[in-house]
């Protein structure tokens, strides 16, 4: 290699000695307009190229061809190639270079495209731009009606069935797209004889109605308007006095309508008479026997006819009650005349008659053994607490458990030769629903059972009914109903018709009277009943709420209570309460309400949140319902044994 060195530079040397780089000498020379030195297609515009390959394009469609979009791209000569550059036209129905549209017909894009969120009409501008005027953002859902919406919930309807759907009446509504829902919209046809849904009647048909059932008492023509609404004019109010029988009159005159005295009741004859109101004046039809059963109501002017013997004996039409109205009641000689829980009474001269008992009537305690006639019995409880009285009530000679017949068809009470081996001893026949086959559940003395003298045999505990009367005619009318109790089974399964058991408790110390110890797992002791402390284990729930915490009483006996061991949910503020058709209900503590009313030792401790607490008090629950929270009074009697049970609330 090195041989060659020095020849390769003189041939070097001799080449550059060759060039002159003046311009005039050389007419291969760079200066030389005819000859340069540009490679069309290395990537870079050289001098007298438009472009070299696609991507040195700055130049756009519209500073090569005015006017005009589209693509450039470059030629292999390095020139730019404008064959896609397109001149817009704008109204021949092409959407040419940048219009966005050009007739509403070539519009591929909606509302949403162009103003986001928002509906309606996409239109296209003369200068074939989109027109987004009609494209509204509605909110359907928030109660106002925003443009593009025909309502937004009912409350926002002004429009009426006839304006959707003319002619149409009914109910018009709104969908959830907030359009309107005509589909209770109905057109009815006033004429064509039948009464549609709001039309009152149509031509004849009346819907069966006459004068009288539109206006009480008159008489007359009732016809229907053009509008299918009823017509009065015709309907005259009735003459007392005409002598016709119209409306409402019973007789007019001697027009008693085609009825005589045994259409009014149980009379054998006479005549009728008409009064001046045109009512029917029956005194002067003559009775017949036809007044059956002890203590029925009967006319005391009927004559000795007027009641229907009774176990062979005559039976009068008495009147020894305080409401002024006749009974039937069978007359005697001696007890045994009478029949079953029935005796002869000189009291009410010589009539079978109840006995009477408790301290009250001056006889045995009532829950107790009493003698009717020579007959043991039991002294069942009358209506209120505060009266301590009972009617013997005869006892007959099957146990508890034994099968028994209760027929209320046809009941054994004053029926002469009532075998007792047929009736329950000193207990009641308990039935399945629409049967009158039963077994005998013992009666029990339920204040005895409180205090640890539960009669009712094993299995079996004694549960008291003793409730607050209510009476819908007086708020205040709400005595203490007696003390009355029954055996009732303790476990489920015990009797074929009392299927679920419950284990009675005391309310104040949550222990079962009977067996002692604990409510059963899951379970604690709440009232059954307004007027005793006597309560039933019941389900409560798993966390259950605490004092004056709000909650709801269960309506159910699959319902779970919510108040924990020693609070009831109850009235949470009786005093202050302002509807006690829906008081506000709180867990409140069980208390004693004998043990007074303030200074109660269950409520110490509860204490008002006012700025200066005040101590709770021990409210009965007799006083929770009536005005001002006072003992109930029915305009004679004040209550004198009000209900034990009570609950802390606060004070007045």
């Amino acid at each position: 290699m090195k041989q060659y060195l020095p020849l390769l530079l003189a041939v070097a040397l001799a080449v550059i000695s060759c060039d002159d780089d003046s311009s005039g000498n050389n007419t291969n020379n760079i200066n030389n307009t005819n000859n340069t030195n540009s490679h069309c297609g290395n990537g870079i515009v050289d001098a007298g190229e438009e472009c070299d390959r696609n991507g040195t394009i700055t130049a756009t469609c519209d500073e090569i061809v005015p006017g005009s979009t589209g693509v450039l791209s470059c030629n292999p000569d390095c020139s730019l190639n404008s064959s896609q550059c397109v001149t817009a036209t704008c109204g021949n129905n092409v959407v040419d270079g940048d219009e966005e549209c050009d007739g509403n017909a070539t519009i591929t894009d909606t509302c949403a495209d162009v103003v986001p969120g928002s509906t309606g009409v996409l239109s296209c501008n003369n200068d074939c731009t989109y027109n987004s005027s009609q494209c509204e953002t509605t909110t359907c859902g928030n109660g106002v009606v925003d443009t593009g919406e025909e309502c937004d919930g009912n409350g926002t309807i002004t429009d009426t069935c006839d304006d959707v759907v003319p002619g149409s009446t009914g109910v018009l509504s709104c969908n959830n797209d907030c359009t309107y829902n005509s589909s209770q919209c109905e057109t009815t046809t006033c004429g064509n004889g039948v009464v549609d849904w709001n039309e009152e009647c149509d031509g004849s048909n009346l819907n069966g109605m006459e004068c009288g059932d539109l206006l009480p008492g008159y008489v007359g023509v009732l016809s229907c308007r053009n509008n299918c609404m009823f017509d009065v004019s015709g309907c005259d109010e009735p003459l007392c006095g005409d002598g016709m029988v119209q409306g409402t009159e019973e007789c007019d005159g001697m027009d008693f309508d085609g009825l005589d005295c045994a259409d009014y009741g149980n009379f054998s004859g006479g005549n009728l008479a008409c009064t001046s109101s045109c009512t029917v004046d029956v005194t002067a039809c003559l009775p017949v026997c036809n007044v059956e059963g002890f203590f029925s109501t009967c006319n005391i002017m009927g004559g000795a006819d007027e009641c229907c013997p009774e176990n062979g004996m005559a039976s009068d039409c008495t009147n020894f009650w305080s409401d002024g109205m006749g009974r039937c009641m069978q007359t005697c000689g001696i007890d045994d005349d009478c029949g079953w829980n029935y005796y002869c009474a000189s009291e009410v001269m010589d009539h079978c008659y109840y006995k009477f008992c408790g301290d009250g009537a001056g006889g045995t305690p009532v829950n107790q053994g009493c003698t009717l006639g020579g007959n043991s019995g039991w002294c069942y409880p009358l209506w209120r607490a505060m009266d301590d009285m009972g009617i013997c009530m005869q006892s007959g000679t099957l146990s508890h458990g034994d099968p028994c017949v209760s027929d209320p068809a046809n009941p054994v009470d004053g029926v002469v030769g009532v075998n007792p081996a047929q009736q329950c001893d000193d207990g009641m026949c308990v039935t399945a629903t629409g049967s009158i086959n039963g077994t005998c559940v013992d009666y029990c003395d339920p204040l005895a059972a409180y205090s640890g003298s539960d009669s009712c045999p094993a299995g079996w505990n004694c549960l008291n009914t003793s409730d607050l009367d209510w009476d819908t005619a007086s708020s205040d009318y709400l005595f203490r109903e007696a003390d009355f109790g029954y055996c009732y089974p303790m476990t489920d399964g015990q009797h074929s018709y009392l299927t679920e058991g419950y284990v009675t408790c005391d309310v104040i110390t949550g222990t079962p009277i009977k067996s002692g110890g604990s409510c059963p797992a899951g379970e604690t002791c709440k009232y059954n009943v307004l007027g005793t402390l006597t309560g039933l284990c019941m389900a409560t729930q798993a966390t259950p709420l605490g004092q004056g915490d709000t909650c709801v009483r269960p309506t159910g006996s699959t319902e779970e209570y919510q108040c924990m061991a020693g609070l009831e949910c109850f009235i949470s503020d009786p005093f202050h309460e302002v509807d006690m058709s829906d008081p506000a209900m709180a867990c409140r503590k069980v208390c004693n309400a004998e043990a007074g009313l303030t200074s109660n030792p269950a409520c110490a401790g509860l204490m008002t949140s006012e700025s200066t607490p005040r101590p709770y008090v021990c409210l009965t629950t007799s006083r929770f319902f009536t005005t001002n929270n006072v003992l109930p009074n029915n305009g004679y009697e004040t209550e004198s044994l009000p209900s034990p049970l009570g609950f802390c609330v606060p004070p007045q």
